[in-house]
């Protein structure tokens, strides 16, 4: 099954690759013909990091996609697409698929290119990948007047089982057993402050890995996820003194001022959210959070302030049964830490 964090980790291996042919438009004319060799390779690049992720069925509702019209249109005939206001944009996540329009318009029909949201900015921004943006795969801070709408696939949910994966995993590994293994590292108090629950075993959660052997001194191949590792890692998710054991989503919120948070939960499996910060600890101010939670009813938002010297600070959801989303957004200059988990 795929997911939003495959389909990113997919794209993240892309970072780099310039010019044409390349690997991604050879892959693509060898199914559909070799006119495609040299063709504008954004929409190319997004269809093939579909395939490769495991993502096909959620992000090529219509099949393979090369012309950005046209898979914009797929999108909107499923009742998936958000045209590019600055509301809207606010509102995308992770893994949606988003479309330009350099003549600053909202229509469909004058889109001209494709990327995929990696991070959601606020203040109508997102951080995205694009393939040939500039003949390369980069990174791109992308605003709303140049954004013509996105569309949402239909990826499978995540849920962590709360448990510790089975082993080996390494550096370069994706998916939702990285996913499993991230969420376990922050759940036993590892720092993952960039990336969070990813899928991408990269950098952030090797150091994690790292860390967790030295404090438990673990005699495994440094920052590799392994036998000892696993059988420590699963201890220390079963110790005694372990709280809140029915929580069933973790993660840390992006840093920054106004920085933005998207988080999608499985309707009817929590019934609430807390938060909790380092502020104490760094000698910084209380953090502030504007919460905002989407049920069947709509939104609605609570004013939260995070403080270390303090009770932790809950939301309880007014209809846990159709409660499936929720937005934070950083009510301070985004420097404290904050943490969260939701049960």
């Amino acid at each position: 099954m795929g997911s939003a964090a495959a389909m990113l980790a997919e794209a993240r291996r892309w970072l780099g690759t310039s010019g044409r042919p390349n690997a991604l438009t050879r892959a693509y004319s060898a199914r559909n013909g070799s006119g495609f060799l040299e063709a504008p390779w954004c929409d190319i690049a997004v269809t093939e990091w579909a395939r490769r992720s495991g993502n096909a069925d959620a992000v090529l509702p219509a099949g393979d996609r090369a012309y950005t019209v046209w898979h914009a249109q797929d999108f909107q005939k499923i009742n998936r697409w958000y045209s590019g206001t600055t509301a809207n944009v606010d509102r995308a996540k992770p893994g949606d698929i988003v479309f330009f329009d350099w003549g600053s318009s909202n229509s469909i029909g004058a889109i001209d290119h494709v990327g995929v949201v990696e991070k959601v900015l606020g203040g109508g921004r997102l951080q995205t990948i694009e393939g040939n943006t500039g003949d390369a795969c980069k990174r791109r801070v992308r605003s709303a007047s140049a954004i013509a709408g996105y569309g949402r696939p239909a990826y499978s949910p995540y849920r962590w089982s709360g448990k510790a994966p089975e082993p080996t995993l390494r550096r370069g590994d994706i998916g939702d057993r990285v996913r499993d293994l991230q969420n376990a590292l922050m759940k036993v108090g590892e720092s993952l402050p960039k990336f969070g629950d990813d899928g991408d075993y990269g950098v952030e959660t090797e150091n994690g890995v790292k860390s967790f052997q030295r404090k438990h001194d673990i005699s495994e191949t440094s920052g590799v996820y392994g036998s000892k590792t696993a059988a420590a890692l699963k201890k220390a998710l079963t110790s005694p003194d372990e709280e809140d054991e029915d929580v069933r989503y973790y993660g840390q919120l992006n840093n920054g001022p106004a920085a933005l948070t998207p988080i999608s939960l499985h309707p009817g499996d929590v019934s609430n959210i807390g938060f909790w910060g380092d502020n104490g600890i760094l000698q910084l101010p209380p953090a502030k959070l504007r919460v905002a939670v989407h049920d069947a009813k709509g939104w609605y938002s609570e004013l939260l302030e995070v403080d270390s010297s303090k009770s932790k600070p809950w939301i309880k959801f007014r209809d846990a049964k159709t409660t499936d989303g929720i937005s934070i957004r950083r009510e301070d200059d985004g420097t404290v830490p904050i943490a969260w988990d939701a049960s």
